[in-house]
């Protein structure tokens, strides 16, 4: 039972003093009404004064501020200069709070009135004198979107609530009541980090954001914040809003037949809204990545499979790791080492016993000379050794320049423990910190061992050690979270250069994964970085990859892992999974085998488990577990193509890598509640076994033609059926059930056991018709590693289609950008096939390749399949396949 939040207590009133309409947004004041009650723990700011910015028109920017700007605003450290003087021009025009009323300028409601006629909104911002509020409204169909009024606006010094009124699912109607189901609730999802259903239940409910280190516990505040959320709705009506701001925050929200609404609380900052009028869901998550910045692009090397554990405990253990898989024939890009490999536990430091950097040096050459890479973790914590007895550069430079946070007085270093004792801990925001501490640190490192990426760990800030703490900022008079505030991490009042941590505290990892990535990219002159962060911050996938942390050996852990997976694709963090196999606990057999099937299909894909739990590394199972495993993951690198030319396209449009099924079928309502399946791109739909002992799945088809990824099949519904639904798959344990989205072309490429020796392997293409005989796909290339490829057009776009002509399949490349092409080792097209069940009654005749007549091509008329092979076509050669149906 949710305890009676503040704002039901009591809420004070702001009067609208003045407001004008300019070009590019509205602008006014407002003043605290006098002898109001006031908010519920007093201290509220008597003048105020908003904007509402047309950044686009789609795109929304709802800012209230004290009026002498004096509070902490997070915008600066987070969104482009650009982007704040955009607001900045626009604000500056309030010099005091009486120089604007309402009438003051006429001729801007004309500009207002053109502005008008291409955005997709309406807004309404009360008169002068009446009560604050503004309302947002779709403009073409007049349903509101966002709407403060009758809502409780509180802004105090430690406590800011504001919140919007919801409606029932896709009508701005208030009187429908729900059903069981709660079917007419609005459909919301976001609101992160948390182990949750991907749909959030907004029945009665409370979602705190604030990063701390809570393992993998369900519905609770995890490791990053991500104050943002989808509404999906159908007919293109879906909107996001994202509130940036870095203290504690929590979301409230009901939806009875008393009551509905979504009411954000926070306790520092100021107001700083967006709202992103979509209309498609992905229009919506593209909108949000435009402010945020948009995922980056990973090298390629960290699209294949990841081997880690917390428990290698000497550098013979490693390399055992390395010669099973090879033994084995188990693809493996990259073995990791957790903090095993470090003296003490001190960052930049190995032991000499167990990991000789000589030694490992020559191991890490000998992972390069075989293609394969190394990462390595490193913490926060900076040890308090004693300078006077051994000597230890990160310390005695992090002393040097003043770095480490600071306690309350600024007098002393802030401290507490962690894995190597007692501990300082860098400011992240410190403007020397990158270049003046932690990329010399992380150079000089490399230069010794070089080490291919970085794994940032422990940074929420976490820690071991839980002071009491009796001032404002330790003991708030609102707390969002069950917890104390400062639970497992510094003492909030404890000062960084930016602010103190209280208001700080969840840009500690944004900024340390911005300064690892440029660290690395500085160090390997201008190759991209590779940084695993465990902590995150909106905006933070544009500099970093993420796992969903320390999860559990158990199936409810692997299903959970596919909503976080989900999210975070929305919270602009692409390349993301979660730990194969459980971190925490013992995997049993056939929980790896289908947790291997599953996280094959991850973005990120890394078996992973913790010190003193059973080893969980395929080989260390049955022949059987071997084998599928091997299955699974030459699948993966078959189509890391496929997987590349999203991530590149999700780099520069924004947008998602894997996506739930409603963001493709918004019209279909069961789309809205599934978790248990995702799409990979637009056509790739994943329907993983879930549960112990399960040999099928009852797996969801949307509206659309479905083909057996592996076969060709065509899927087809029961007699009784008008659509697809649901169907039940045969799963056995050797089988990862994946289909194919009629109208889909799929570059893939001959696999192999690492990036680097399947690079020149020869591509094919997997072609899946609709209804129509087409299908549309492309393929992105570049050298895999260099940075900016894409602005400096060092990349090569090929687009494939597929046309049925008088029966007669047209099959095309099309180079749409030819900046990259691997001169020394010409790629090739060898084999193409086809899924062509929906054309019935027909067969291949003939087929020709540029005109030629060509014979090695097979057609299985059972399946309607068509497969071509050995064709040796050069890629972007711009060939045709044309293929004669009788």
């Amino acid at each position: 039972m949710l305890l009676k939040a503040p704002f039901q207590k009591s809420s004070s009133i702001y009067l609208t003093k003045s407001k004008m309409v300019k070009k590019n947004g509205i602008v006014g004041t407002l003043k605290l009404k006098e002898n109001n009650g006031g908010g519920p723990f007093g201290n509220d700011i008597n003048h105020l004064k908003f904007i509402i910015q047309f950044k686009t028109n789609n795109i929304l920017r709802i800012k209230i501020v004290d009026f002498e700007e004096k509070r902490w605003q997070a915008s600066p450290h987070v969104l482009t200069t650009t982007d704040e003087e955009e607001l900045n021009k626009i604000f500056t025009t309030i010099t005091t709070e009486t120089t604007i009323s309402n009438d003051d300028d006429i001729d801007k409601q004309k500009e207002e009135e053109e502005f008008n006629n291409n955005n997709l909104y309406e807004i309404e911002v009360s008169s002068v004198g009446e009560p604050f509020y503004f309302t947002i409204k779709r403009k073409e169909e007049g349903t509101i979107v966002f709407t403060t009024k009758n809502r409780p606006f509180v802004f105090s010094d430690q406590y800011i609530t504001f919140g919007t009124e919801l409606f029932s699912t896709d009508i701005n109607e208030k009187t429908v009541d729900n059903d069981e189901e709660g079917n007419n609730e609005p459909n919301i999802y976001g609101l992160g980090e948390r182990i949750d259903s991907l749909r959030l239940d907004i029945k009665n409910n409370k979602y705190v954001m604030w990063n701390n280190d809570n393992g993998n516990d369900e519905k609770t505040n995890l490791y990053g914040t991500h104050p943002f959320y989808l509404q999906a709705a159908k007919n293109h009506s879906s909107h996001g809003v994202f509130f940036l701001n870095t203290n504690a925050i929590d979301v409230r929200t009901k939806f009875n037949n008393d009551e509905k609404y979504l009411q954000f609380e926070t306790i520092g900052g100021i107001i700083d809204l967006f709202l992103f009028l979509g209309p498609t869901n992905e229009q919506v998550i593209k909108q949000y990545h435009s402010i945020i910045g948009k995922s980056y692009l990973p090298p390629y090397w960290s699209l294949g499979f990841h081997q880690c554990k917390w428990g290698y405990k000497n550098l013979k253990e490693l390399e055992s790791v390395v010669n099973n898989y090879k033994e084995n024939n188990l693809p493996l890009d990259v073995i990791w080492s957790d903090i095993d490999y470090m003296h003490e536990y001190w960052d930049f430091t190995f032991d000499s016993v167990n990991y000789p950097k000589e030694l490992v040096k020559e191991f890490v050459n000998d992972l390069h000379f075989n293609g394969m890479k190394y990462v390595v973790i490193v913490d926060p914590g900076i040890p308090k050794v004693d300078l006077k007895k051994e000597s230890y550069e990160p310390l005695e430079l992090g002393l040097k320049l003043d770095i480490f946070i600071k306690n309350p007085t600024n007098k002393a270093n802030a401290w507490s423990t962690v894995w190597p004792g007692a501990c300082y801990f860098p400011d992240t925001t410190n403007p020397n910190f990158s270049s003046s501490y932690w990329t010399p640190l992380i150079h000089k490192f490399l230069k010794d061992v070089p080490i291919d990426g970085l794994w940032i760990d422990m940074n929420e800030l976490a820690t071991f050690l839980s002071e009491r703490l009796f001032d404002k900022f330790n003991l708030p008079p609102y707390n969002p979270k069950s917890q104390l505030l400062y639970y497992k991490t510094l003492p909030l009042n404890s000062n960084m250069y930016i602010s103190n941590y209280y208001n700080a505290h969840t840009l500690y990892p944004y900024f340390q994964a911005k300064a690892t990535a440029e660290a690395l990219q500085t160090f390997y002159n201008g190759k991209r970085s590779f940084v695993l962060t465990r902590s995150s911050f909106a905006g933070s996938g544009k500099y970093t990859s993420h796992w969903t942390g320390d999860n559990y050996s158990t199936y409810s852990s692997m299903r959970s892992s596919i909503p976080s997976i989900l999210l975070h694709n929305m919270f602009g963090m692409s390349h993301v999974g979660a730990d194969i196999g459980g971190f925490q606990g013992d995997c049993k057999e056939e929980l790896l085998i289908r947790w291997m099937q599953l996280g094959s299909m991850y973005p990120f894909s890394r078996n992973h488990n913790s010190v003193n739990q059973k080893a969980q590394e395929p080989y260390q199972f049955s022949q059987k577990t071997i084998d599928i495993s091997r299955n699974v993951l030459l699948n993966r690198y078959r189509l890391l193509p496929y997987f590349y030319t999203l991530f590149a396209k999700v780099s520069v449009e924004g947008g998602m890598v894997v996506k739930p099924l409603f963001f493709e079928f918004p019209e279909e309502q069961e789309t809205y509640r599934i978790e248990r399946q995702f799409l990979i791109g637009n056509y790739l739909l994943v329907s993983p076994v879930l549960e112990q002992g399960d040999v099928t799945v009852k797996a969801y088809f949307p509206n659309a033609i479905w083909y057996d990824y592996y076969k060709g099949d065509l899927v087809t519904r029961s007699a009784n059926q008008s659509t697809l639904s649901f169907v039940e798959l045969n799963a056995p344990i050797d089988v990862l059930p994946l289909h194919l989205r009629g109208g889909a072309i799929i570059p893939r490429q001959e696999p192999a056991l690492n990036t680097v020796k399947q690079k020149g392997n020869p591509y094919e293409l997997l072609i899946a018709l609709n209804n129509e005989g087409q299908a549309f796909g492309e393929l992105f290339l570049d050298d895999g590693e260099s940075l900016n490829t894409i602005e400096n057009h060092n990349y090569t776009l090929l687009n494939y289609q597929v046309n049925n002509v008088k029966n007669q399949l047209i099959i095309q490349e099309i180079v749409k950008e030819e900046g990259y092409y691997n001169n020394d080792n010409k790629l090739v097209f060898n084999n193409i096939k086809v899924y062509m069940g929906i054309l019935k009654q027909l067969k291949v005749c003939s087929v020709t390749v540029n005109g030629q007549a060509f014979h090695n091509y097979f057609f299985h008329s059972d399946r309607l399949v068509l497969e071509i092979e050995k064709m040796k076509l050069t890629v972007g050669s711009k060939w045709m396949v044309e293929a004669s149906l009788c």
